[in-house]
C-alpha cells in the first residue's frame, strides 16, 4: 500500500465460499452497548511495524505507511463482564464452547504436565478439553481463575466480530490497532507506552 492510499475499513461483508457459518444468533443488528469509553483518532499518516525488530520471525518488520480515515476503538479490552453482557443478551456461543476445547499457556493448563496437543513451534501452549471464556484454565477453575473486570480470553476471531457487532462497531484493522497502540505516533518507537 502506498504512503498516500486510504486502507479501507476492516471486516467488511465477503461471499467467498470458505465462509463459515456460525450457529449462534444473529447480532448484526447490535442492540448492546460497551461499558468502556472510547477513544477518537483523526485518521491521516499511521505507520505499522518496525525497522529495528526484536522477533524477526513475528513480521515485525518492515515498518509499512498508510493513511486512515478518522476511527473510534475502545479505551480497554473488553472485559468478562462485558463478554457476558453479551452472552446473555444474545445466547451466542463461543467457538471454543462449541469445539468442547482451547488452547492455554501450559504452565497454567490443567492438568499440567505433558503436552499431548501443543502447537508445533509454540509448545508452552497446550489444548484444554473444556477451556473457555468462562472456565479460563478448565473445567472447574472459573471461581479461582475468571474475575469480572479482567479482559475476555477464549474468545476467536468470530467471536469477537460478533460482540463488535452487537454493540454496533467492527473490529479494528491492523493497521488501526497498531496506531492506537502507538497513540497516534508515526515515529519508530519500541514502546509507545
Amino acid at each position: 500500500m502506498q504512503d498516500d492510499d486510504v486502507e479501507p475499513p476492516c471486516c467488511t461483508p465477503t461471499r467467498s465460499g470458505s465462509e463459515r457459518r456460525v450457529a449462534s444468533p444473529d447480532v448484526k443488528n447490535g442492540g448492546g452497548s460497551p461499558k468502556s469509553p472510547s477513544v477518537a483518532f483523526e485518521g491521516g499518516k499511521a505507520i505499522r511495524g518496525t525497522a529495528s525488530p526484536l522477533i524477526v520471525d513475528d513480521g515485525e518488520a518492515p515498518i509499512r505507511k498508510t493513511r486512515l480515515r478518522p476511527f473510534k476503538i475502545g479505551a480497554t479490552a473488553v472485559t468478562n463482564l462485558e463478554f457476558a453482557d453479551f452472552v446473555d443478551a444474545t445466547g451466542y456461543e463461543t467457538d471454543a464452547e462449541r469445539f468442547g476445547w482451547s488452547f492455554v499457556f501450559q504452565p497454567q493448563a490443567r492438568p499440567p504436565g505433558a503436552l499431548p496437543h501443543s502447537v508445533p513451534g509454540a509448545e508452552w501452549w497446550q489444548r484444554v478439553d473444556g477451556a473457555n471464556w468462562r472456565d479460563i484454565l478448565g473445567p472447574g477453575s472459573a471461581s479461582e481463575a475468571w474475575d469480572a473486570e479482567h479482559p475476555v480470553v477464549h474468545v476467536s476471531w468470530h467471536d469477537a466480530k460478533a460482540y463488535a457487532a452487537w454493540i454496533g462497531g467492527r473490529l479494528p484493522s491492523e493497521f488501526e490497532w497498531e496506531h492506537a497502540a502507538r497513540s497516534g505516533s508515526v515515529d519508530d518507537i519500541r514502546f509507545p507506552w
